[in-house]
């Protein structure tokens, strides 16, 4: 696993730069950058391998960041959390999409370490090309919910329109069947006011049941869990296709 390419997204110079100095030394290249410096654009010019989220950025700014970069990207992200932070914001940031949680202090060995093992599960390698979420289609029970543009596809081949609301359900559902997703998730990720309430989920997620066919049929797909949230029950199948980088081959057979 070598020539690693990590970008480190952190508000503080000096801790970026130790991080830096010893992961460089185990062929691990850097970039590193401050939040307003436009850390999407960096992803697209750097195309990192893993990117580093440090703990100041955890709440509202962090949460956003984080949310941005899955809305374009499936690189791992490894969130880097102060002692003390609420577990509450750490099991938000993994279930917004990062990979990993490491509370701080930490060795820099351990730091490479947890690198490593990300990288091993998600099976990415440096020079390996990078995928695109936009230009993902997820697939359920005759189903097709695409990225670019975004639309969802009925077994007929049908559009069926979607709000923005029930898109954004849907594709939290689609990225991970079989698990339970907390009404505090579902709100992160659907909406962009902080003034909304759980029972407003459970409207969002009505609505969506009946684009889906009906409550009968679509609560088989999405079910509730009392008391937690929903857990999508559909099989889904993920057919990807090159990043943005290759999009000059975007008339290639999809990868699975």
């Amino acid at each position: 696993m070598n020539d690693i390419r990590l970008l480190i997204v952190n508000d503080n110079g000096e801790l970026r730069s130790n991080v830096a100095d010893y992961l460089e030394t185990q062929n691990i290249y850097i970039s590193s950058l401050e939040p307003l410096e436009g850390p999407l654009v960096k992803i697209e010019a750097f195309a990192p391998g893993l990117v580093l989220l440090y703990h100041s950025l955890l709440r509202a700014d962090g949460f956003r960041l984080l949310k941005e970069i899955r809305a374009c990207s499936d690189v791992p992200v490894i969130m880097i959390a102060a002692t003390g932070t609420d577990e509450a914001d750490r099991i938000v940031g993994l279930e917004l999409g990062a990979d990993d949680c490491l509370i701080t202090p930490f060795s820099a060995r351990e730091l490479l370490a947890r690198i490593r093992a990300v990288l091993r599960r998600n099976m990415i390698r440096g020079d390996e090309p990078r995928w695109d979420l936009a230009l993902i289609v997820h697939r359920f029970a005759g189903w097709q919910l695409h990225g670019h543009p975004e639309q969802l596809i009925d077994p007929q081949g049908s559009r069926v329109r979607l709000s923005r609301v029930e898109y954004a359900l849907l594709t939290a559902f689609v990225r991970a069947p079989g698990r339970t997703l907390t009404r505090e998730y579902l709100l992160s990720v659907a909406y962009a006011s902080a003034d909304v309430f759980d029972r407003t989920i459970d409207l969002g997620v009505y609505r969506l049941r009946r684009k889906l066919g009906g409550d009968a049929f679509a609560s088989s797909i999405i079910a509730t869990e009392r008391g937690h949230g929903y857990r999508f029950c559909a099989s889904v199948e993920r057919v990807a296709f090159r990043a943005r980088s290759d999009r000059q081959n975007k008339h290639d057979a999809p990868r699975r």
